[in-house]
């Protein structure tokens, strides 16, 4: 089954209201065929309850489920990884903590329907995870969804995390003024990097810039 297939579902579950879609399959269903191929099913759970009715469904179904949590990750042989957080996220290399802070999003893609995170809350994770294949995530969002500088910087705000988006936008534009972006974007995309989305991210990053951050 393809992370995207599983990720459906889920969505199919009574505790499907509970459930947002983060990380690199959530870029893809807000952004199309254009984003990068994942091979796992992120997702945040609104509370702890529905987190647990999850676990229950997923052990009952054969899934291997580690500790339980703030966040726990499913495994189940010949499927995609699920890793589950509960709101707020958080990040398991740094242990920091990250409100959902806006609406999501829902969204139909071959008649299944998903509920995404917010594309501001999706961008700042990215940001403050910082790897070369978040940069091409918020690249391809940020072409895809209208991102605003000053939402990110209020959601890092919020969060106590300025310094840590900082650092993170200052990799991103590392990796655009040595141009090894377009040599990630083609070892993670098989295809050239649009010039919308280089233009999108160069945008964002000057915008963050202005902000201060």
């Amino acid at each position: 089954m393809t992370p995207l297939a599983l990720a459906a579902t889920l969505f199919a579950l009574p505790m499907a209201r509970e459930l947002r879609l983060i990380g690199g399959l959530g870029v893809r269903v807000l952004s199309g065929n254009k984003a990068r191929v994942t091979l796992d099913v992120d997702l945040v759970v609104s509370t702890s309850a529905a987190a647990g009715s999850l676990r229950a469904h997923l052990e009952a179904d054969g899934w291997k489920v580690g500790d339980a949590g703030a966040y726990f990750r499913a495994r189940k042989a010949g499927e995609p990884a699920i890793d589950v957080f509960v709101d707020p996220v958080t990040n398991p290399r740094t242990f920091e903590s990250t409100r959902l802070s806006q609406p999501p999003v829902e969204r139909v893609v071959d008649g299944a329907r998903y509920v995404v995170a917010a594309p501001h809350d999706i961008a700042f994770l990215k940001l403050c995870a910082g790897r070369d294949q978040d940069a091409i995530d918020v690249a391809i969002l940020a072409a895809a969804e209208p991102l605003v500088a000053s939402s990110l910087v209020a959601i890092a705000e919020a969060n106590d995390l300025e310094i840590r988006l900082a650092e993170g936008a200052q990799r991103f534009r590392n990796l655009v003024q040595r141009a090894a972006i377009e040599t990630v974007a083609a070892e993670l995309l098989g295809r050239p990097f649009g010039a919308d989305e280089r233009e999108s991210l160069a945008r964002l990053l000057a915008q963050l810039q202005v902000e201060g951050t």
